[in-house]
């Protein structure tokens, strides 16, 4: 996997072999194929795969089958499968109409149906419950992200409006034999939250979403709150809370595995590492500011996870480019040689073109140089443009795989 930084910097290259034996380590398409080789599930098969991950799950199908894609960039898929781009992270109606080509291939399967969900699916395939439109699902979603709402809780409300998550998938199926295989980008990789658990039981409630949406003072258009009060009260079908007779779920990739393998790499440079946590979330800058803080041995120290952010301007950046320029702030003018890195495995970090960044002691002084005030940017929510202009960006372009976010903070 090809990572780099708008400026060559060669006292780099072990952040961007260390992050890249990360991203290898979690390749979807030898994930799907290791699991299906050690333990088969005998096709012809109809494939449902949605996902930032879901091009290469497909090809890590053995056999000739029939199927659907459903991601967020283009990417080769197997021979005969129907690909769909849906819209990531606010749905729209390319989502809409990539859910309405699953659902008819649901319907339409004659034998078994294999599902690979990966991160993103919440957003890039969707149908509204009856009685509301992609737009009010959007509306919602666009709230919410701007929020600090955790991916628990906003795949809580997404749920309980649409016609396929919550377990409604795995439902439609029917009688026919069903499988699923997760790839995670959820901390804790609780299978219901990932891509909003179209396959797996839902623990959860109208009562929670509708509690969700007051908790954050989402306005939410007048249809959804008329639609979860009519879930409250029993006049809209709750979620399916048990599990499809005969379904199993297994769970093949995750942030865990991505650490792991940023360990060993870090080793083979010649550099100490160890993980701090595969549970990284919270606030972004806070967390970013603790983790710093905290490292005080030389080496790498891994954590991975997923944070959020409740954006308050209007600038442009994500959650990982506003971690990597509020440890900046707290680096700037420091002699030890300490980096803080941040990557968003899928490699596309908030609406932006950058995966993350890396930062050091001298980054607020470039962005500074180029005529950018540090503080002003991060209170306004634009990382992106400062890190551009410091050299700290990190891109990659969508990586095809999705494990949530690995951050590192190394100390010479």
């Amino acid at each position: 996997m090809a990572l780099s930084f708008p400026r060559d910097w060669p006292d780099r290259a072990p952040l961007l072999a260390v992050f890249a034996a990360a991203l290898d380590a979690v390749d979807p398409e030898q994930a799907v194929r290791t699991e299906l080789g050690q333990r088969p599930f005998d096709g012809p098969l109809t494939v449902i795969a949605i996902g930032k991950a879901a091009p290469a799950m497909a090809r890590g199908v053995p056999g000739t089958n029939r199927g659907i894609v459903v991601s967020d960039h283009v990417e080769a898929v197997p021979p005969g499968f129907a690909s769909y781009l849906g819209s990531h992270p606010i749905p729209d109606e390319r989502s809409e109409a990539a859910g309405a080509a699953v659902l008819a291939a649901v319907d339409e399967a004659s034998g078994p149906i294999l599902f690979l969900i990966s991160g993103g699916s919440s957003a890039l395939c969707e149908v509204p419950a009856a009685g509301l439109s992609i737009g009010d699902v959007a509306a919602v979603t666009s709230v919410l992200l701007r929020s600090g709402a955790d991916i628990t809780e906003m795949n809580t409300v997404r749920k309980h409006l649409s016609s396929l998550k919550g377990g409604r998938l795995a439902e439609r199926a029917g009688s026919s034999p069903t499988r699923t295989l997760l790839i995670s980008d959820v901390v804790g990789d609780s299978v219901d939250t990932i891509g909003s658990g179209p396959t797996v039981p839902d623990p959860t409630t109208f009562g929670d979403a509708a509690e969700i949406l007051e908790r954050y003072g989402v306005r939410a258009p007048a249809t959804v709150i008329e639609f979860l009060t009519a879930g409250v009260e029993s006049r809209q079908s709750e979620t399916p809370k048990s599990p499809v007779p005969g379904h199993e779920v297994t769970l093949i990739a995750n942030a865990a595995v991505a650490a792991e393998a940023a360990v060993h790499a870090a080793g083979d440079e010649g550099i100490a590492a160890r993980i701090a946590t595969t549970r990284l979330e919270g606030d972004a800058e806070t967390e970013a500011a603790g983790a710093v803080a905290a490292v005080t041995d030389s080496g790498m120290t891994f954590f991975a996870g997923e944070t959020t952010v409740e954006v308050t301007g209007g600038g442009v950046g994500g959650r990982n480019q506003h971690a990597a320029l509020a440890a900046a702030l707290i680096l700037d003018g420091g002699d030890d040689g300490v980096r803080f890195g941040a990557l968003a495995t899928d490699g596309v970090d908030g609406p932006t073109d950058a995966a993350g960044a890396v930062v050091d002691e001298g980054s607020i002084r470039r962005g500074r140089e180029a005529g950018l005030e540090p503080i002003a940017y991060f209170h306004n929510h634009a990382s992106h443009p400062f890190l551009e202009a410091s050299g700290d960006l990190l891109r990659v372009g969508p990586s095809g795989t999705n494990v949530g976010d690995l951050w590192v903070v190394w100390r010479p």
